[in-house]
């Protein structure tokens, strides 16, 4: 294993050039139907009501793959690109596509999940909902989607710097006030 300028342990993966490029496409493929599921439970929530046990659990598990597929998309680019992966040059190569290729899907899957936030009252704003879908709503999320697009790896770092610490919160509610360390990165 080698360790990165932090002191982080880095895997080494043992697959061949065929095989990542194989799971490049399997997780972007799982991506864009998680993205395509849940903008269809978003344009249908009037519909939802009815179903409401159902859609939460289409919509929960669309985003949980979205979430899933943006780490280790992300994993495997850097791995490519940090020459972890198979022959470097043209793994490299690879891992420079993939960056660049599917940041605009990160950039979906950011902005999809603060308009679910702002629906859901997680996030403070100072306009009422009476109507959901009125003119505000959307002027708010357009410019608040733009900022997301523009920092796409910002707001992707800052969101594994939080969930990581909910996950570390979790963890040591579970055990009484104390960590186990068994939270470490996979």
């Amino acid at each position: 294993m080698n360790k990165n300028s932090t002191g982080k342990k880095l895997l080494i993966y043992n697959i061949s050039n065929k095989t990542v490029k194989y799971i490049t496409v399997y997780f972007s493929v799982l991506l864009t139907l998680s993205i395509i599921l849940i903008i269809y439970i978003l344009l249908n929530l009037n519909i939802v009501e009815n179903d409401i046990l159902l859609y939460t659990i289409f919509a929960s598990t669309s985003v949980a793959t979205m979430l899933c597929c943006l780490k280790y998309l992300k994993k495997i680019y850097k791995a490519c690109i940090e020459k972890r992966i198979g022959s470097h040059d043209e793994m490299e190569s690879w891992g420079n596509i993939i960056y660049f290729v599917l940041r605009p899907f990160y950039s979906i899957v950011f902005i999809i999940l603060m308009i679910i936030a702002i629906l859901g009252g997680f996030v403070f704003v100072t306009f009422s909902f009476d109507d959901v879908l009125n003119m505000r709503f959307f002027y708010f999320c357009t410019i608040i989607s733009s900022l997301i697009g523009y920092s796409t790896g910002r707001v992707l770092d800052k969101f594994e710097i939080f969930s990581e610490k909910k996950i570390d919160d979790i963890i040591k509610d579970v055990n009484g006030g104390k960590t186990n360390g068994s939270s470490e990165k996979k």
